[in-house]
């Protein structure tokens, strides 16, 4: 997320469209309600301490208990804190604690009389701060040894289903696919995928997404770090418009690049792929005359007949391309 800003070293400066500053102004004042948890669970504390502080000792003498579980509330709201941050330092390093980074703050142009001058103190509001105490019982729940029993009475019957539904199945060749709409921090997903079936879960709530995965600020990032980790295996990624950003890092690594082109007619998707790949990567001639990409190729990730991959196998022999490529 950046504005007025090249993509990446070497781009073009390129504007943010409404939709992203909307989508940077959402973001930012969802890291400021989580930054702002401890402050509004010690008030809540607080409050909880006055209304007791006030009770006559007859009515006190009823919840000899309540002092240290006050004590205990602040000390979980430490903990929780701690937890806070450290996600948040995962998401970006910059954006636990000081004035959030440009590309995290609420834009100039979306500011409200609630967002503060610096686009970093957005005032909260209590329904967001109920989400982000939603957030922390979904890590319990789905994460911690203490969420098992709640997890068994709800995922296992779940499971139980899908168990039983797709007893049946008979496709050696590809496992039952489920899909897990609002999957929060993805702990069905998980069980599902371990039960031999292809899981994807849909989540769209940044509140949860940030507990749930790193969210890079550009594409290239991302990919830069896949390379980082994978860079000298074998790895694949959708071809996209930053591949040239990071080819010289791809190329530093020595690995395999896999590009899967997006979907649509098969062959023209995968000469488009070969011809941005050597744009990028260039080619070398094997014995036979036919370009070879160096370290990178292209895979047809959509399913196809045989005629289909006589005619793939054709257009590329025509564009002076080896098969070794596909």
């Amino acid at each position: 997320m950046k504005g007025a800003d090249s993509d990446e070293e070497g781009g073009s400066p390129r504007e943010q469209t409404q939709e992203e500053l909307e989508e940077q102004a959402a973001l930012a004042r969802i890291i400021l309600t989580f930054r702002d948890y401890q402050q509004s669970a010690e008030w809540e504390v607080a409050r909880w301490q006055s209304n007791y502080a006030q009770l006559p000792p007859h009515h006190k003498a009823l919840i000899p208990h309540q002092p240290a579980k006050l004590a205990a509330a602040r000390a979980a709201v430490n903990t929780n804190m701690f937890f806070i941050k450290s996600l948040l330092q995962a998401f970006d390093p910059d954006c636990a604690s000081g004035p959030l980074p440009p590309h995290l703050m609420v834009p100039p142009a979306l500011r409200g009389p609630d967002d503060g001058e610096d686009g970093c103190s957005a005032r909260v509001n209590a329904n967001d701060i109920d989400k982000v105490r939603y957030v922390l019982k979904n890590v319990v729940r789905d994460w911690s040894a203490e969420g098992a029993a709640e997890r068994l009475l709800s995922y296992g019957r779940i499971l139980a289903e899908l168990q039983d539904g797709f007893k049946d199945w008979s496709n050696a060749h590809r496992p039952p696919r489920v899909l897990v709409p609002g999957a929060g921090l993805a702990r069905l997903c998980v069980e599902i995928a371990a039960l031999g079936y292809e899981a994807q879960g849909n989540e769209y709530s940044y509140f949860m997404l940030l507990a749930v995965m790193t969210a890079w600020p550009t594409e290239a990032a991302a990919m830069n770090n896949m390379i980082d980790h994978f860079g000298t295996g074998i790895y694949a990624c959708a071809l996209s418009e930053v591949l040239p950003s990071v080819a010289v890092h791809k190329l530093s690594k020595g690995g395999y690049l896999v590009l899967r082109p997006d979907s649509g007619d098969p062959t023209e998707a995968v000469l488009m792929a070969l011809a941005a790949a050597e744009k990028v990567f260039g080619a070398t001639r094997n014995a036979k005359g036919f370009k070879v990409i160096p370290g990178c190729g292209v895979i047809q990730g959509d399913g196809i007949d045989l005629p289909t991959m006589e005619k793939i196998a054709n257009a590329i022999e025509a564009a002076g391309f080896a098969a070794d490529n596909v």
